[in-house]
């Protein structure tokens, strides 16, 4: 985690603990997205072949809604980018 978050600290996000936090997240969830997509050559070739995604969401404890945001296709009609909290 910590390459994925050290870039933020030299930014204004340093300044605000909450937004540096959330960040760091997001930047945690599309690193270890990154890494499954690349990472492994069955899952790399079950993406190039099968139309596999890895898709990198946060999950919101508070509110129960999951937020998709880092590899999701773009698709005419679906929502921006926000799901349910089902499976």
């Amino acid at each position: 985690m910590r390459p994925s978050v050290e870039s933020l600290l030299d930014t204004p996000l340093a300044q605000d603990h909450d937004a540096l936090v959330a960040e760091a997240v997001r930047a945690n969830i599309r690193a270890s997205a990154d890494h499954l997509r690349h990472g492994s050559e069955i899952l790399e070739q079950l993406i190039r072949e099968d139309g596999l995604l890895v898709v990198g969401a946060e999950y919101s404890l508070e509110t129960g809604v999951v937020t998709f945001f880092d590899g999701m296709p773009d698709l005419p009609g679906a929502a921006a980018g926000r799901g349910g909290g089902g499976r």
